[in-house]
């Protein structure tokens, strides 16, 4: 992909960084779409891809549902609620170290590493309870 700056592009991160909910790429398309309804899906996707690639976004795969897009670049946990779906930064410590012990243990050379919990966020667990 090109590394010339297009309006696309400021559009793509100016959604990402407006939702800060860690929206996927569709959630992101309909905002753009709203107010820029000739911006296609396909602009969406590549500018999303070239984004996390020059980590301006960061890009989370999650198991068994749609990836997510971080404004919050820097290293850090998510947890994603089993009920509603909706995924949560977590504030514990980063640990970067854990990838020089994997190196030592397995001869892998780690590049990096992501941790994604899952449980009942507060607003799920409560309805559970009150069920």
């Amino acid at each position: 992909m090109a590394n010339r700056h297009t309006i696309q592009r400021d559009i793509v991160l100016s959604a990402v960084n407006a939702l800060r909910n860690h929206p996927t790429a569709e959630e992101i398309y309909d905002h753009i779409h709203s107010s820029h309804p000739t911006v296609s899906r396909a602009t969406v996707y590549r500018n999303l891809a070239y984004l996390s690639e020059t980590g301006a976004v960061l890009h989370v795969a999650l198991p068994n549902t749609a990836d997510i897009y971080d404004f919050n670049t820097v290293p850090h946990y998510h947890i994603r609620c089993v009920g509603c779906g909706r995924v949560f930064d977590i504030e514990y410590p980063y640990i970067a170290d854990i990838e020089a012990e994997i190196t030592d243990k397995t001869g892998f050379r780690v590049l990096s590493h992501e941790l994604i919990f899952s449980g009942l966020c507060p607003c799920c667990t409560e309805q559970q309870n009150n069920n």
